[in-house]
């Protein structure tokens, strides 16, 4: 039972790490790198397979943006089903490293979401692992 309550503790603190990461690294962006607007210019569609067989869609937006009167491209990272959030030609909320303004991520609330996400499934095992370890200490889970 140890080894279980181990498991789910290192199972939970990947996922916890994963999350606080990209929580910290998006927000140490939005205080460092510059807010620009930049366009959606069409979307990257790539196709896949659920466990269950079924096919779906994830469709990823490229956009442009201009710094210091130089133009850039890019691509999200996350994308969703269905392009509805973002049409051809619609404004794109971006932050760029000043350093590299090669270098950009789209600014939305699915960066957020996505890191909270992540970071709150990994309490889930980490709170077992807590539950099982505490009985097995405390002499009740044997």
């Amino acid at each position: 039972m140890l080894l279980l309550a181990l498991f789910c503790e290192f199972v939970g603190g990947f996922f916890v790490w994963i999350g606080f990461k990209s929580l910290v690294t998006t927000w140490v962006r939005r205080r460092t790198w510059l807010p620009v607007e930049g366009l959606v210019t069409g979307f990257e569609k790539s196709r896949g397979k659920q466990r269950s067989g079924v096919a779906f869609t994830v469709y990823r937006p490229f956009y442009r943006y201009f710094v210091e009167g130089k133009k850039y491209v890019g691509v999200s990272d996350t994308g969703s089903p269905r392009n509805r959030r973002y049409r051809v030609k619609d404004p794109i909320r971006l932050l760029v490293n000043p350093k590299s303004p090669g270098e950009s991520m789209v600014l939305d609330f699915g960066t957020w979401l996505f890191s909270w996400g992540i970071f709150l499934v990994g309490l889930i095992p980490m709170a077992m692992g807590l539950v099982i370890a505490v009985d097995i200490l405390a002499g009740k889970g044997q």
